[in-house]
């Protein structure tokens, strides 16, 4: 009995020990799970933060390769501008017609910003508006004209900025009825000179962009803004040189210049120029009587009527004094006789002021004709030789209009008797 007791003892004691060895061995097991568990979701937890630091040092290199290709694209840009300033200069003359300075602008920046399409246009003070160039002409489509504050040119030009269509559209999206930008052009940029508007240089979107385009257009509108400017200069400085300060008709030297131009057209072509040199008949008798202001005043509008009844190719010029000059190319003696008649009877019977104080009672004309190459071999002989008709015209009684005739003109020269034998001498009735 006692050894069953004692063995009933022991078996309990190793149950004992053995449920608390179970026990344990099951906590441990949970603790082993909870530990791993744990541990699995702190390395998906890192896992995913590597992954997100991953994505992002990927973005941020990609975006350090794409400022490298900007900065690539950047510096050929102005590599490109730099290279071409060279074609700029060659090309630039600021003494060119505006279309071929439009048509070297325009390669310019089709080089370097890589668009198709670039629009040039100059700023027309009077009319308030931006009129298109075109550097190959305008052709049948008509001249582009921009309203000063409309649309995305006039609103580059009157803001004096540059302007992208997509800031245009942004900047009057609830403006009603108001025109969006042209769906061709993506920025503008305006021509300046001394905070003064030039014009306006629009291009449409480059092939790819890379954030230099405003910087690359500025540099472009600069440099065209320097050359407006500079041959407009030019321009007015050439018109005051070549125009008569009191009648705004050419002058002299501008009636010289043209003349070569003339004649060597007329030699290809074996056309004629003909001359006609006019006198006011009796004009000191008219400063005499009425003044100075009044005679000036009378130029003046004399200068006027006489460029309104020109051939539209003539070049009309104030000789000197009270002489003027006509230069009509591919105009035959007999025609340009008939013109100067038909001017003569025009001047007689314009309301000149005080005509009625001259002898004949209106203003009157005296004109020689001749003409290149019938009766001299250059303009300077022509002209002299029409000087002399007017002489014989004014000898003859004034208010006439004498044609050089070379054989009479060489048989006077040698006598000194009365003036006969001019062919085409005539005095209409008024």
């Amino acid at each position: 009995m006692k050894i069953l007791l004692s063995t009933i003892h022991t078996f309990n004691y190793f149950g004992e020990i053995f449920l608390v060895t179970t026990i344990l061995l099951l906590l441990l097991l949970l603790l082993s799970a909870v530990w791993m568990f744990r541990l699995s979701r702190t390395l998906n937890k890192t896992e995913t933060s590597l992954h997100r630091d991953v994505q992002l040092k990927n973005r941020q290199i990609q975006m350090l390769q794409h400022k490298i290709s900007s900065f690539d694209d950047a510096r050929d840009g102005y590599l490109n501008l730099i290279t071409n300033m060279s074609f700029v200069m060659r090309n630039v003359d600021f003494r060119q017609k505006i279309e071929d300075l439009a048509a070297t602008i325009s390669s310019l920046v089709k080089n370097i910003l890589h668009t198709d399409v670039v629009e040039f246009y100059t700023y027309d003070p009077e009319d308030d508006v931006l009129k298109r160039v075109d550097g190959l002409g305008q052709g049948a489509r008509g001249q582009v004209v921009r309203p000063m504050g409309k649309g995305l040119v006039g609103t580059a030009a009157k803001d004096q900025m540059i302007i992208t269509n997509e800031y245009f559209n942004r900047k009057h999206l609830y403006d009603d009825g108001l025109p969006r930008g042209n769906g061709r052009l993506w920025m503008a940029a305006p021509i300046l000179f001394d905070k003064r508007v030039l014009g306006v240089i629009a291009i449409g979107e480059p092939g790819s962009s890379n954030g230099t385009e405003k910087d690359l257009l500025s540099i472009v509108a600069q440099i065209a803004g320097v050359v407006l400017y500079h041959q407009s200069f030019l321009i007015r400085a050439r018109h005051n040189a070549d125009t008569d300060v009191l009648t705004g008709l050419h002058n002299r030297r501008y009636f010289y210049r043209m003349s070569r131009r003339f004649v060597e057209k007329a030699t290809q072509e074996q056309t004629s120029i003909s001359i006609l040199l006019i006198d006011l008949d009796y004009f000191k008798q008219y400063n005499d009587t009425n003044g100075h202001d009044e005679g000036d005043r009378l130029l003046i509008e004399f200068g006027g009527l006489l460029r309104g009844c020109a051939p539209d190719d003539a070049v009309v010029a104030r000789y000197g004094g009270e002489e003027f000059i006509v230069m009509m190319p591919n105009v035959s003696t007999e025609d340009a006789v008939r013109y100067a008649e038909y001017l003569r009877n025009a001047i007689a019977n314009h309301p000149f002021p005080h005509r009625e104080k001259q002898p004949f009672g209106f203003l009157s004309i005296s004109g020689g004709v001749a003409c290149f190459p019938n009766h001299g071999r250059s303009i300077q002989e022509v002209v002299r030789l029409a000087d002399t008709a007017l002489y014989k015209a004014k000898e003859s009684g004034r208010n006439r209009i004498v044609a050089h005739s070379s054989y009479l003109f060489d048989a006077d020269e040698t006598s000194s008797g009365p003036v006969e034998g001019w062919i085409r001498t005539s005095r209409s009735s008024i």
